[in-house]
């Protein structure tokens, strides 16, 4: 019997927080219990989340960061303080539905050395109101590279895939498990990124292990009006512009990586994208920044010098 640790980091969610705890508690299967669901309180403040947190009862135990540090913080606190095997995480305004943990645990059996899980998942609205299918599946850069599992309607193992998500993101937080002691070995979410902080993670991860991707909804992504996602649909922020600082990052605190060269490449291709975004959102100043960091890297970059151009000129 395997035991995990899910955890959950928060902060003022006080209106989304019991649901995702219950549907964690609610988890079960051969070969597994959750042992414990560690809630990270990243400094809330508001007073229906603190009296949330007070009521909430084994197996769920509520820590508290120093100070507020960030989902990944708070993720590497709860880490940090776990006691299971395995873990796995939920945001605190997402819901885990049945069968999530046993699908990903049935998975395992498909690990040749260092591997971690993670599923597909959907976007909801609430009540019954949810995206057809999953989200990778019908994403043209998932659904190309994991078309293995979707045609076949079952598990498929990637190895040490750190060029296809390099990519594209392949997991999601709330669908991921892995050994804690490989969560260490990766050295966590890097805290000073408030955005992309999994992606960049998961693709440290895939340098290190392999990828098992189960083709089955395993987590609700809610949307409401502060979720990232709906951030991303309504144009707030530039998307590529995220992960490309991301990956900036990750050039810094590993510099020598074997992948340096293509990141670097990968970076290009994003600050294109982030000033073609930018220019069809009539931002020309930002378009025309995006450009200069992608032609700072490659200047001979064909696609560069014409978002630059049509930056310029405005069209």
């Amino acid at each position: 019997m395997h035991d995990v640790t899910v955890v959950i980091p928060c902060f003022n969610a006080g209106s989304f927080l019991a649901d995702a705890v219950q549907s964690a508690q609610m988890q079960s299967g051969d070969g597994f219990r959750v042992a414990e669901i560690v809630v990270v309180d990243d400094r809330s403040d508001d007073p229906l989340t603190l009296k949330t947190l007070r009521s909430l009862k084994e197996p769920a135990r509520v820590v508290t960061n120093g100070r507020e540090r960030g989902p990944g913080g708070a993720r590497n606190f709860g880490a940090s303080v776990s006691t299971s095997k395995y873990l796995t995480f939920l945001d605190s305004d997402d819901i885990l539905p049945p069968g999530s943990l046993a699908c990903r645990f049935a998975a395992l059996q498909m690990a040749q050395g260092p591997a971690f899980v993670g599923a597909d998942f959907t976007l909801w609205w609430g009540s019954d109101r949810f995206e057809d299918d999953g989200f990778f599946r019908t994403r043209e850069r998932p659904s190309r590279l994991l078309k293995e599992a979707f045609a076949n309607n079952s598990p498929i193992r990637l190895p040490r895939p750190y060029v296809a998500f390099l990519e594209a993101t392949l997991c999601h937080c709330g669908t991921v498990l892995m050994e804690r002691e490989l969560f260490s070995e990766t050295g966590g979410f890097d805290e000073s990124l408030r955005f992309c902080e999994d992606h960049l993670f998961f693709i440290r991860l895939a340098t290190r292990a392999d990828y098992i991707f189960v083709p089955t909804v395993a987590m609700w992504y809610r949307q409401h009006e502060n979720s990232i996602t709906s951030g991303l649909i309504s144009g707030e922020f530039c998307p590529t512009e995220k992960y490309s600082r991301a990956l900036r990052r990750w050039l810094e605190v590993e510099p020598g990586a074997p992948t340096h060269e293509l990141v670097r490449r990968r970076i290009q291709s994003l600050e294109v994208e982030s000033a073609r975004w930018y220019r069809l959102h009539e931002r020309y100043r930002e378009a025309m920044q995006a450009s200069r960091r992608a032609l700072a890297i490659d200047f001979t970059s064909r696609p560069a010098w014409r978002e630059l151009v049509a930056g310029v000129v405005r069209r």
